[in-house]
């Protein structure tokens, strides 16, 4: 078993020689940026909805965009900096990754998200409540996270890093809030306490809570040398 499973490896890498040193350059299998601009838009122009599209192609700097410079909303991806400013503020000594914070129902929001599924109570480590924010897109997580390292500290970072017009105005709560607003009217008087009563599943016998970010644009990272997005 173990020379067929030798055989095995050393064939697949000998054929994964043959087919690097076979292959052509990566210049040369690209699609000029023209061209892809022009099947990315047709295939976008078939859409119902406002998109933008920034691509770059690490290993050669080729780029492709359209509508790339769009306001529009960055949804969770602004959870990517909040992680960054909690790293670096760990890294500094002015946030303790171990130290544990208790979840209470004043923190829960809907939208997406395990922590929601807990009964309220649960006491997470700060490490925990980043990596759940990346994993699972929490919302609970976030907003707590956003809490400890400040809402105008990630924007500052943010410009430091040369995105001057990426933004985080809001949290994931108040977010949230108000698109229920704009379908179900009479959540705009309810705290996230009242709105997370008021659809406690009853499904489990631990009496499970509900669900409870932006703008940005597509061209947020280099292109032009205008980095931006927002989030509002």
């Amino acid at each position: 078993m173990i020379r067929r499973f030798s055989a095995v490896s050393l064939g697949l890498v000998g054929l994964l020689l043959v087919l690097t040193a076979a292959a052509p350059r990566t210049e040369d299998r690209l699609p000029s940026s023209r061209p892809l601009e022009r099947l990315i838009r047709h295939r976008l122009s078939a859409l119902d909805a406002r998109v933008g599209v920034h691509a770059l192609h690490v290993p050669t700097g080729r780029q492709v965009a359209v509508n790339a410079d769009e306001p529009m909303n960055t949804a969770s991806v602004i959870k990517i900096p909040i992680m960054i400013l909690a790293y670096r503020d760990a890294e500094a000594g002015l946030l303790h990754l171990d130290e544990r914070y208790e979840v209470t129902l004043d923190n829960y929001r809907r939208g997406s998200g395990l922590i929601q599924t807990f009964t309220p109570g649960l006491r997470p480590t700060i490490r925990d409540l980043v990596r759940q924010m990346i994993v699972t897109s929490d919302n609970i997580g976030t907003d707590i996270a956003l809490g400890r390292v400040g809402l105008m500290r990630v924007n500052e970072m943010l410009t430091q890093f040369g995105y001057q017009q990426t933004r985080i105005n809001q949290t994931t709560g108040d977010l949230v809030r108000r698109v229920f607003v704009l379908a179900v009217p009479k959540y705009s008087t309810f705290t996230d306490r009242e709105s997370s009563r008021s659809r406690r599943w009853s499904h489990t016998r631990r009496g499970r809570l509900p669900p409870t970010s932006s703008t940005t644009r597509a061209s947020s990272s280099t292109r032009a040398g205008r980095p931006s997005s927002r989030y509002s």
